[in-house]
């Protein structure tokens, strides 16, 4: 499993050093990318500079808590930890937004010169126009969902978010667009990387690019998030066309669910849990009390260094680049259903996650309690649990509180209590202080 990450590396970085002389576009005395290798090692660039925000994120939710061991750490992420965001110290680390509209920019580069190419419609240039949509789309997702209020369709029209850069052209100045254009742009992305797309899911070492399934899967997260309830059903059903597979961790814990080369692994492009964050953080008391000894997840995603003491084990390496599976898509659907009053499909798609994490006899004994669930408010409740149990430690805990119910947090490190109020405005991320100086729009 490394020596097969080391050599995903190894192929990164030769695609990557043919892309220097191509990164600046158009510049004097540069080649200009003209064929399919040279497009594919610009959007091979464009994925390496995708950020880590996901993971960065995961420090503002209440998964986690400071270790405090090292005090660089300590400056790095203590205010993103606290939630203060106004006069950080001068070593905080940022979201970057900068290497969002970097990526983006990249993006349309491909959308707009590949449709001048002769040999446009050779199936690998479209593949590159489709990867192309989605990575475009997929930034501006991530970023409206760090740096917007949470989506309203009753309220998105009028609601300002963040600016939508569709175009290489550099002289306009970009504007705030609101949470509809937003996502009606990102909508509408996916849709035309769907009449593009012929890579139905890549090889491993291969899938941290786009293909039809993970498509599907970015469009169900989408729906989900705006509560287009049918929508993202649709959406999830289809990704699990092209993969149902769950992993058994009653047979083996030896490849964890949330691993690049995992049967569930759709796409593998964010590096979620840095080595960097795994040594700054300890999972929280509140995280490691929602698994009971029989849920095998406990010691795939824990590692008990000291009776009752837990080091976080799910993260770390690049073994751990996990942007969608197969899990996610069954959480998805038993949410979807449960939201909609059809409890007996949102317990099938439950089950079927649970049994393959859960001891034989402790799944028997949950099974018995949930079916006798009747009420749809009291199963969704038991669905978001599950999904913060399943996928803990992978990016989507800050995402999945902003969402739903964005409740109460209260955080203490070195004796002194931060609070998170319910719907507080700092669920939202103000925007950088460089971009708001470059940009008086915003």
């Amino acid at each position: 499993m490394k020596s097969r990450a080391a050599v995903v590396l190894l192929i990164l970085t030769v695609l990557l050093s043919s892309c220097d002389d191509f990164l600046d576009i158009k510049p004097v005395g540069r080649v200009i990318p003209e064929t399919q290798e040279q497009y594919r090692a610009l959007i091979t660039n464009a994925y390496s500079k995708f950020p880590a925000d996901r993971g960065l994120a995961t420090f503002r939710s209440d998964e986690v808590d400071l270790t405090g061991a090292n005090s660089m750490d300590v400056s790095n992420y203590l205010d993103i930890y606290s939630w203060n965001d106004i006069g950080k110290n001068d070593f905080s680390d940022d979201f970057k937004w900068k290497d969002y509209y970097y990526v983006i920019y990249n993006a349309n580069y491909i959308i707009e010169n590949v449709s001048a190419l002769d040999g446009q419609q050779n199936e690998g240039f479209r593949q590159l126009v489709g990867e192309a949509y989605l990575l475009r789309a997929y930034s501006h997702f991530t970023l409206a969902n760090l740096f917007a209020p949470h989506y309203n369709a009753a309220t998105a029209a009028a609601t300002p978010a963040i600016p939508l850069s569709l175009d290489t052209n550099t002289d306009v100045v970009l504007k705030k667009s609101t949470l509809s254009e937003v996502y009606n742009s990102i909508l509408s992305d996916i849709a035309n990387a769907n009449t593009l797309l012929n890579i139905t899911m890549w090889p491993v070492g291969e899938h941290y690019r786009f293909s039809k399934a993970a498509s599907a899967a970015f469009e169900a997260r989408v729906h989900l998030y705006m509560e287009s309830w049918d929508l993202a059903e649709a959406a999830a059903l289809t990704a699990l066309v092209y993969n149902n597979q769950l992993v058994d961790l009653n047979a083996s814990t030896k490849v964890v669910p949330s691993q690049f080369d995992s049967p569930e692994s759709i796409m593998a492009l964010d590096y979620v849990m840095r080595d960097a964050y795994v040594a700054a953080l300890k999972p929280s008391a509140s995280l490691v009390a929602m698994y009971p000894s029989s849920d095998i997840r406990k010691r795939t995603t824990f590692k008990e260094v000291a009776l009752g003491v837990f080091s976080i084990k799910k993260g770390g390496s690049i073994d751990f680049r996990v942007s969608f599976r197969t899990a996610e898509l069954y959480l998805n659907l038993a949410e979807v259903y449960a939201r909609t009053g059809n409890l007996n499909e949102s317990r099938t798609y439950l089950f079927a996650l649970m049994q393959t994490r859960l001891t034989a006899s402790y799944f028997a004994q949950e099974k018995t309690r949930l079916e006798a669930i009747a009420d749809k408010d009291v199963l969704l409740t038991e669905v978001l649990a599950e999904r913060y149990r399943e996928l803990a430690l992978e990016g989507h805990r800050w995402f999945d509180l902003r969402r739903t119910t964005q409740p109460r947090l209260v955080k203490t490190f070195n004796g002194e209590t931060f609070t998170l109020n319910q719907g507080d405005a700092r669920y939202t991320i103000p925007f950088p202080k460089e971009a708001k100086e470059n940009n008086s729009n915003l």
